[in-house]
């Protein structure tokens, strides 16, 4: 049973391209949320902009009400995210032409759906970005065992909180879960999310949430 749910890409911050934090961010912005929604979900989900989905409370208050989604700041503040991905390239040695950069995209599952998932991807991707993306498609055992070992450099999933707090899925990210193999980890962020798991006050575990996403 989950609540609600949040469909997300993440990547392997392991591997040579994806190590690099501008060329993630590139991603993120080039994909449009508004054209994903219409074009998966027929427009009957929410464009997600944060990590917690619409709806999850912390005590009597919805936590969507009183933070900003993150994603919106990203970006409000790059209105080009090919000029990240220039530079993040520009950082790893990788010369000037998206067009040459090996990027897979893994999606488990062979249905029309999943088909139709990666080649809206490779659309906005090649648009926004100019890269030649090649879509995976795998049935899902094997597409789990893929995220589980590392060999994959962009997957696809979705993740329902399991009960009614930002904990359920922020929780999720911090360096001790194997829910989801990024590899990225942030002590920070461990932090944050370790005094929030003792933090009563409903304001002040609001605050915490809010930096950790």
């Amino acid at each position: 049973y989950t609540l609600t749910q949040t469909n997300y890409s993440f990547f392997n911050t392991q591997d040579d391209i994806f190590q690099n934090a501008n060329i993630r961010k590139a991603f993120i912005l080039s994909i449009d949320r508004e054209g994903f929604n219409d074009a998966i979900f027929y427009g009957m989900s929410d464009p997600a902009y944060a990590w917690v989905p619409k709806g999850i409370a912390v005590g009597g208050d919805i936590y969507g009400d009183n933070v900003e989604e993150p994603l919106r700041k990203l970006f409000a503040e790059n209105d080009d995210p090919k000029a990240l991905l220039l530079k993040g390239m520009e950082e790893l040695g990788l010369g000037n032409d998206p067009s040459t950069l090996n990027i897979k995209w893994s999606l488990g599952g062979t249905s029309q759906r999943y088909r139709t998932i990666g080649e809206f991807f490779q659309q906005v991707l090649n648009k926004n970005l100019g890269i030649n993306l090649e879509v995976e498609l795998n049935d899902w055992p094997m597409f789990q065992s893929k995220i589980v070992s590392g060999d994959f450099q962009i997957g696809y999933m979705a993740w329902g909180a399991e009960y009614n707090d930002p904990y359920s899925m922020l929780s999720l990210l911090m360096s001790d879960s194997n829910a989801i193999n990024t590899g990225w980890v942030n002590e920070e962020f461990d932090s944050i999310m370790k005094e929030a798991s003792t933090e009563m006050d409903d304001a002040k575990r609001t605050e915490l949430y809010k930096r950790a996403e």
